[in-house]
């Protein structure tokens, strides 16, 4: 007889006399591997094969019956649920990776995963015991097409796999930066810039979100950047204020920037190379006032990359055939550094929106039947150190090196009244508020010059 090998199988004997009716006064014991009263139990295995059982039937004269019979311990498969049907796409140096899942109808078998290449690629690649698959492209692996196999193996040997192909590039991700400024003045003007740090596919076009905190910077304007400017792109839009419903805690500020590098406006047309944007070029510049209430004193107020869907922090190629999407998120405190994940911030809840801050990178945005988008950019947030209110305005500190009422200060003051403001060239908001050497509420004074240089002489106290 055949049975699941993950089932116990459980069956009640049962022997009789003289025309197949029990006889009470003779009663019958059972053994072998039943017990007394006729109850047969197979314990389920968890491995598949053939067992033999003999089972015995006594009765009181000592006449008896043996009964052998074997159960074959049978399997069902497993399958993978999730085979790629599109070609993985990966840039050298970097790494593909995907989750993989199966599922077995036979509830006690454990799953084992494997992997092979049809040719083995120069990088590494593997697969771990819970079916995840990655793929550390290797410069060498490109241009070129890989196909490897993954098998999913239970406890009876039962099978399946799936075959399918990453394709390795011969090209640098992008990685998009905003900048983070330090020392920032409150009450004044800050300026912000959005680089291009690395990549090396030509760009013909963005569509750039960002959030930030309403409360403590208020969005004035945006240009296009100087490296987009000297290369002739034409169009340069951006939007601030609400957006809608974002479906979570949505940010209290949002900026989308869209720049597109040829437009059809005629004979004009961008300069030659105008998708070749240098590396550590400026995309766009951002103008932010920053608040002067002094609860955001000493303060970071960020300024990060969001989604909304997946179309938002695209970058198109020069023909507009090819989107690149986000590939990682990167928190302020990144240092650049692809190998360095200290600071990664991807895919922390995919169920959050789009993930907002976390780079969009879920798998919602897998779902083209066609071409798929290309995760192809690694984003490195920013935002603006607010100054603390004691680095700014420590009198007698008019060279800003944290040594107060010292020489250098007496020799800057003095060159002041020489020359001018010009020469306050360090953090000239700073520096004019640490002039009040004297501490009437009049900066950049000679009583203040003449204090300082008392403090130096040992003639007065700070």
């Amino acid at each position: 007889m055949n049975r699941n090998h993950c089932m116990d199988y459980d069956f009640q004997f049962e022997a009789t006399e003289g025309g197949n009716v029990p006889i009470p006064a003779d009663p019958v014991v059972y053994g072998g591997d039943a017990a007394a009263n006729g109850a047969f139990h197979a314990a389920a295995p968890g491995v598949c094969g053939t067992d033999q059982f003999n089972v015995t039937a006594t009765n009181a004269c000592q006449g008896s019956i043996n009964y052998g019979f074997a159960i074959t311990w049978t399997n069902n498969d497993p399958s993978i649920t999730n085979c790629p049907t599109q070609n993985g796409v990966v840039a050298k140096g970097n790494t593909w990776g995907m989750q993989f899942a199966a599922q077995d109808p036979d509830a006690c078998d454990n799953l084992q995963w494997g992997v092979a290449a049809t040719v083995a690629p120069a990088g590494a690649f593997g697969i771990s015991g819970l079916g995840a698959f990655f793929f550390d492209a290797d410069p060498a692996d490109c241009p070129d097409t890989w196909e490897f196999t993954v098998t999913v193996t239970d406890d009876c040997g039962g099978t399946d796999q799936c075959v399918f192909s990453v394709e390795v590039l011969c090209t640098e991700p992008f990685v998009i930066h905003i900048e983070k400024t330090h020392q920032s003045i409150q009450g004044h003007y800050e300026y912000v810039s959005i680089t291009k740090e690395a990549g090396s596919e030509q760009i013909g076009g963005f569509d750039i979100l960002i959030g930030y905190d309403a409360s403590a910077l208020s969005f004035m304007s945006a240009t296009l950047g100087s490296a987009l400017s000297a290369l002739g792109w034409e169009s340069f839009d951006y939007r601030y204020g609400a957006f809608g419903n974002c479906g979570g805690p949505c940010p209290s500020g949002y900026l989308r920037l869209i720049s597109i590098a040829d437009v059809n406006n005629g004979p004009n047309h961008p300069g030659a190379g105008y998708g070749d944007v240098p590396l550590g070029g400026e995309l766009a510049e951002l103008k932010f006032y920053v608040t002067n209430d002094r609860t955001y004193e000493c303060m970071y107020a960020p300024i990060r990359f969001v989604w909304q869907d997946c179309g938002d922090n695209g970058f198109s190629n020069l023909f507009g055939d090819t989107l690149f999407i986000s590939k990682e998120v990167y928190d302020f405190e990144w240092d650049g550094d692809l190998g360095n994940f200290d600071y990664l911030i991807t895919g922390v809840d995919c169920n959050e929106a789009w993930g907002f801050h976390f780079g969009g990178a879920c798998h919602w945005c897998d779902v083209s039947d066609k071409t798929e988008p290309v995760r192809f950019i690694y984003f490195w947030n920013g935002g603006i150190d607010i100054a603390c209110a004691d680095s700014i305005d420590r009198r007698g500190d008019l060279n800003l090196n944290g040594i107060d009422n010292e020489i250098a200060d007496a020799v800057l003051y003095t060159n002041y009244f020489l020359y001018g403001i010009i020469v306050f060239d360090i953090a000239i908001d700073g520096q004019i508020a640490a002039s009040d050497v004297n501490n009437d509420g009049i900066p950049l004074s000679v009583g203040d010059l003449v204090y300082l240089i008392r403090i130096i002489t040992g003639d007065a106290l700070p």
